[in-house]
């Protein structure tokens, strides 16, 4: 029996969890599949699975929940999953509403969401997949930090190279950052966080993070609601958590939004009682209170140029004028 893991490909969370079910159970790499929030991932997805055409297989779902625009996508997906007698397991730690909870939880044989302060995705991969294995207690503690953005004396240099690593790899399209992600997640599966595949990722991020961060510099917008400061910036090739902090140090926002602008994707972040779903949520996205994303409306916004980044500013402040 096959086993398949769909997961987030964005950071360690997603990752650790493939990984540690790649050391558990002999997980094969090429079943390691990914997700994220935005359209061309969610289209790069349901075409390898429909290629591989399963039947009778596993399908462990980690560090993913469901937003407005892709819950079609997903309910399709878990049909045609369970007509070819798969299993279906879902694991995620981030908020879900009711009503996507009942309709998803009818292709699932374990369903594990909702969202949690305590454990991470992969954390309960270790709990509930792994029985909480000493092997992998260490990978579960780091991707704890490191999911939490928690600081940590002893784990922080390798979170930052895994973290810079991944992002970087993740400027390239699916069919291009897909293998190299496997890899990462094999090399974190055997504790290997100095394998070439992090180190070679991690140097070309860093070189190129220079000219990024100052392209962001010079797209930075701020407004205050009356209640809060938001600040929103444009750029790529950055890591949120790393964008988020050098838009708030410009702007003293009380919640961030980076636009990347290669992505078309919004990562957000905010203080402690800014709930950023109530504004991710509007805009077919979602995640945690202080940290959530959404995908830009391609529609509106197809071109960000100067006057698409002014629009997308504008209906922004609309929408937390209301909100906040």
């Amino acid at each position: 029996m096959e086993i398949y893991n769909i997961t987030h490909s964005a950071d360690l969370d997603g990752l650790g969890s493939a990984a540690m079910l790649i050391g558990t159970y002999g997980v094969k790499k090429r079943n390691i599949l990914f997700a994220d929030y935005n359209d061309a991932r969610f289209d790069y997805l349901v075409k390898e699975i429909k290629a591989i055409a399963p039947k009778g297989s596993i399908f462990i779902i980690s560090d993913i929940n469901i937003d407005k625009g892709h819950k079609g996508l997903f309910l399709g997906l878990l049909s045609y999953l369970k007509e070819r007698g798969n299993t279906i397991i879902w694991l995620d730690h981030h908020s879900w509403s009711p009503t996507n909870v009942a309709a998803m939880k009818k292709y699932c044989s374990l369903m594990v969401v909702g969202e949690n302060a305590d454990n991470c995705a992969a954390q309960l991969v270790h709990k509930i997949m792994c029985n909480g294995s000493k092997r992998y207690s260490k990978l579960a503690a780091m991707t704890h930090f490191a999911d939490f953005n928690i600081r940590s004396k002893r784990y922080d240099p390798v979170l930052k190279r895994i973290a810079f690593a991944i992002n970087n790899i993740n400027n390239r399209g699916p069919g291009a950052s897909d293998p190299l992600l496997r890899e990462v997640a094999g090399a974190i599966s055997k504790y290997d966080f100095g394998a070439k595949v992090i180190k070679s990722h991690y140097d070309e991020y860093v070189k190129d993070s220079k000219k990024n961060l100052e392209k962001l510099s010079k797209n930075i917008f701020a407004f205050d609601t009356g209640n809060i400061v938001v600040g929103v910036g444009f750029g790529s090739g950055i890591h949120t958590n790393a964008a988020a902090e050098f838009i708030k140090d410009r702007t003293n926002a009380a919640m961030t939004l980076y636009v990347n602008t290669a992505k078309m994707q919004v990562s957000m972040r905010s203080t402690d009682g800014i709930d950023c779903i109530k504004l991710a949520s509007r805009e077919r996205g979602g995640g945690h209170p202080k940290a959530a994303g959404f995908p830009v409306e391609t529609k509106a916004f197809n071109i960000l140029d100067s006057k698409g980044k002014g629009m997308f500013v504008a209906h922004v402040e609309r929408l937390a004028r209301k909100l906040y």
